[in-house]
């Protein structure tokens, strides 16, 4: 079943040892489908070590993975702790890229970009630092999904100060 794949991918994919994460690779290379895609990026996103979460970044601009992959992949790594500030850097860095693959349509996933990258926050800085960027990068269109994460960040870090205080 996808549920046992999924388990078993990333279980491999967070203690992957050098050899282990080539193959996670060879495989995300080789893969035929969107789901087999997803799947292994996701397993791949789970990886504690933070050179491969810039490698996974950086094949996002690369030009290999198809687009509506590639887009997902920095919101993918922003929802791992460990990898969600260099995540949120790297599409903030590389927004005309990944703006360029998410195109304009009607669903507006590039107005999701910098929001996706920056689920995983939980500070109010970084609530902040989202509506900046977004009003300067994406525009009047990007507004809405900046301030439906960011309201999210700040509900984070209020319970975040609230058990700080217990």
């Amino acid at each position: 079943s996808e549920v046992t794949s999924w388990r078993a991918v990333s279980s491999v994919a967070r203690n992957a040892s050098a050899d282990e994460s080539q193959a996670l690779w060879a495989s995300l290379r080789a893969a035929n489908s969107e789901e087999e895609r997803q799947l292994l990026v996701r397993a791949l996103a789970v990886d504690p070590n933070p050179a491969r979460a810039k490698q996974l970044l950086e094949a996002s601009v690369a030009g290999w993975l198809p687009p509506n992959i590639a887009t997902d992949v920095p919101g993918i790594l922003g929802n791992e702790p460990v990898h969600a500030q260099a995540a949120y850097d790297f599409a903030a860095a590389h927004w005309p890229s990944l703006a360029k693959l998410a195109g304009s349509g009607v669903f507006g996933a590039r107005a999701w970009l910098l929001p996706s990258a920056a689920d995983g926050f939980n500070a109010r800085a970084s609530a902040k630092r989202l509506r900046e960027d977004q009003r300067r990068l994406a525009g009047p269109t990007g507004v809405m999904p900046a301030e439906t994460v960011a309201a999210a960040i700040e509900v984070r870090a209020a319970l975040r100060e609230r058990e700080a205080e217990r």
